[in-house]
């Protein structure tokens, strides 16, 4: 199972979320360009929010178990004229069915998918601590 956090440090908040739904292959998100930080997965570690963190900004994790995915959302912007190079001119991905990882498990919580209203995704929220109560675990 796939367990998708957020880690906000502002806020000393993580929440993990259970995603739900499917594409709908509206293209909005490849319209938009989404920049992400990215970051090679790791194995757990003892820092909760994980070392490549660095303890700032907001910060989504994709953990499948055996690896920690981290990523920042840089920038979602629907008005943004920069597609993706993968988006046909139907507004279709020509690699949907054989995406890369960041594709295929975006969005990773609903601040992902707030800027896009027609996307098919959506998020129960599962549970929410502190930050600071987790890296004294």
């Amino acid at each position: 199972m796939r367990r998708y956090l957020e880690w906000d440090y502002a806020a000393d908040t993580v929440t993990e979320y259970e995603r739900h739904g499917e594409c709908t292959k509206c293209g909005a998100c490849c319209e938009a360009r989404i920049e992400f930080t990215i970051h090679r997965p790791y194995k757990r570690d003892t820092r909760s929010g994980g070392r490549e963190t660095n303890s700032r900004g907001i910060w989504q994790e994709v953990n499948t178990g055996r690896w920690r995915y981290f990523f920042r959302m840089e920038r979602a912007d629907p008005n943004h004229d920069t597609r993706c190079s993968e988006l046909t001119d139907d507004n279709l991905c020509a690699m949907h069915e054989d995406k890369c990882f960041l594709c295929r498990e975006w969005p990773f919580s609903p601040r992902c998918t707030a800027p896009f209203p027609e996307c098919g995704y959506g998020f129960t929220e599962i549970q929410r601590g502190r930050i600071s109560e987790r890296e004294e675990e």
